[in-house]
């Protein structure tokens, strides 16, 4: 992960961070993005490069419960450890505003963010039939409590 680093997501992220958005998801609309970027439950954080949006991360709480949005990172920057800088920056956040458990969404063919996310100590709960379109796919539903937030691989 050299050069990048991870913050929260400022205002002036929010274009850049919407336009990675509907490359790495197509489908989404702008105005609805814009509306889930600024909602005062969700949190986001950006990993940039050189100034640049390479990556974002966020999550919504509320009271004692997180769920992860979203964890989107640039083709061009992918196996560099930015997809798990920005998923310990969501669980530290997440469990610093008081929320006991975290829950994802990933599709089952996503063979590796679920290994990221098993990784970091999250736990199949459930599977959510034809929840992602374009293609239609299952989601497996993830757990993680924050009692311990953890990763358990190896540092890099």
């Amino acid at each position: 992960m050299n050069g990048v680093t991870v913050a929260p997501l400022s205002m002036q992220d929010v274009p850049a961070a919407i336009a990675l958005s509907l490359a790495v998801f197509p489908g989404g609309g702008e105005t609805s993005l814009r509306a889930c970027f600024t909602r005062e439950c969700n949190r986001f954080f950006a990993a940039t490069a050189d100034g640049v949006l390479v990556g974002f991360g966020g999550y919504s709480i509320a009271a004692d419960q997180a769920d992860v949005i979203d964890v989107a990172v640039s083709p061009a920057f992918r196996r560099q450890g930015i997809a798990r800088a920005l998923m310990q920056a969501v669980l530290a956040d997440a469990q610093a505003q008081g929320a006991e458990s975290i829950f994802l969404e990933v599709r089952a063919s996503n063979a590796p963010a679920s290994a990221l996310y098993t990784a970091l100590g999250f736990t199949m709960c459930g599977v959510r039939k034809n929840y992602y379109k374009n293609p239609r796919e299952d989601a497996v539903l993830m757990t993680h409590s924050l009692g311990a937030v953890s990763d358990k691989s190896v540092e890099e």
